[in-house]
């Protein structure tokens, strides 16, 4: 696939889509796994993702993530991201949020409501089972209980 030098974001965005597809494409499985970027059996069961779009999905939420400034890979322009803020600056705000994503997703990828939301929650508890995200509930049950009674 030539280079070419994309003219917006959402141009980079179909371009690295594109080219996640090709590499599924010449070694089927590339994606498979429990890794944020790949999509397990389980996953593709109980968000119920369509594995055919599956490359499509993840590059949007990455695109998202690097739009909101979280993620720092050299696969994005940050060019094109800051002009792309510039443009929706109503989704510049320091929270992330299934809406949001899903705005962002039908803005930038014409993604469905549905992908979208499936996307995000396979996502987000992507984090949790990796131990980033930590619920309040499970914090207050890690704390010895030595600790606990003293306080």
């Amino acid at each position: 696939m030539p280079d070419v030098k994309p003219a917006t974001l959402k141009d980079q965005l179909e371009i690295l889509i594109a080219r996640l597809a090709a590499k599924e494409a010449a070694r089927p499985g590339a994606l498979d796994g429990d890794d944020w970027w790949q999509l397990s059996e389980a996953e593709e069961e109980v968000f119920a993702i369509d594995r055919d779009r599956f490359s499509r999905l993840v590059m949007t939420h990455h695109c998202y993530e690097a739009f909101k400034h979280l993620s720092d890979s050299p696969e994005w322009d940050e060019a094109l991201i800051e002009q792309a803020r510039q443009d929706h600056s109503e989704w510049c705000g320091p929270t992330l949020s299934q809406e949001e994503f899903a705005g962002f997703a039908a803005v930038f990828d014409g993604l469905t409501g549905r992908e979208a939301h499936a996307t995000y929650t396979k996502q987000e508890f992507w984090t949790v089972r990796l131990g980033v995200m930590v619920y309040a509930d499970e914090r207050r049950s890690e704390i010895p209980p030595e600790k606990s009674e003293s306080t």
